[in-house]
């Protein structure tokens, strides 16, 4: 059974910000099950294990890819929206009697 796939690093890039993430990890359980789904789905069709086992792990690895990039991209648009230091509007409150 082939092993998980090694961490790589890759840049996302925003309009002024570089990040280098870790390329997510991938439990061997977690590409078994999908692989087993896969070789299910072709009809139980044996000889294609490290074809299942390839096609599992790339799935699996884009869908994790994807979450990441919308949790960064989601945490970048809140911090954008958030003002700071002296961009914050204080307000006062009159007192009439």
């Amino acid at each position: 059974m082939p092993t998980p796939a090694t961490p790589r690093k890759r840049t996302v890039t925003n309009e002024n910000t570089v990040i280098a993430m870790p390329t997510p990890r991938l439990r061997s359980d977690e590409i078994a099950l999908r692989a087993h789904e896969i070789f299910l789905a072709r009809g139980g069709e044996h000889g294609h294990d490290l074809e299942d086992w390839f096609q599992a792990e790339s799935e699996l690895l884009s869908q994790r890819i994807v979450r990441r990039r919308r949790a960064e991209v989601r945490s970048i648009g809140r911090g954008m929206d958030r003002p700071t230091g002296d961009a914050r509007v204080k307000t006062q409150t009159t007192r009439t009697d």
